[in-house]
């Protein structure tokens, strides 16, 4: 292949990352998004509706698990947007000798200054945890002590997780020592 034509093709290929990471990045706007919504929806109807109070109990445990089931999701998201610009960095940059590219100088030079880190861990973990208590008050106001030491252990250990996970995928993501950025997802 001669010359012009793999630099050509690198382009074009660059391209389409960035569109790609462009992408992910609307797609973490809208997870946050419909995270916040999906709670606060089913809080709403869990305070508005006539349904009965055994049905709100039940209910409210949901939302904590709704808030984490998004929170596992940004956190994917985020890491394959590093996946993305650390392939951008090994498998495309590398092909052109004599410049300095984004990723390799700043991008994906050092995990502590990606564009996503322990700002977002606090932000989605602050309002999840917010979610994780008001089960609790709910449990509380209504005289359920039993049901609320166990539904709060329990989502105090999966918000702990939730949280473990999430620093795994955007703090501590490190790419497989396979070769050049890998490309299975998860």
């Amino acid at each position: 292949m001669n010359s012009n034509l793999k630099n050509q093709f690198i382009i074009e290929y660059f391209k389409e990352m960035r569109k790609e990471i462009n992408l992910r990045i609307r797609t973490h706007t809208n997870y946050v998004a419909a995270k916040i919504v999906a709670c606060g929806a089913l809080l709403s109807f869990l305070l508005t509706e006539q349904v009965s109070p055994d049905v709100k109990l039940l209910g409210f445990p949901l939302i904590p698990i709704i808030s984490m089931l998004y929170d596992v999701m940004i956190a994917r998201n985020i890491r394959n947007i590093y996946k993305i610009g650390l392939f951008i960095r090994d498998n495309l940059e590398t092909q052109v000798s004599g410049i300095v590219f984004w990723e390799e100088s700043s991008g994906q030079k050092d995990p502590k200054v990606r564009n996503f880190g322990i700002t977002d861990i606090v932000f989605l973990s602050f309002f999840t945890f917010g979610t994780v208590l008001i089960p609790m008050i709910m449990y509380y106001l209504q005289n359920q002590r039993y049901p609320l030491m166990i539904i709060g252990l329990f989502l105090f250990i999966l918000l702990i997780f939730t949280i473990i996970y999430m620093c795994r995928c955007i703090l501590y993501f490190v790419p497989s020592k396979k070769g050049p950025t890998s490309h299975n997802s998860g």
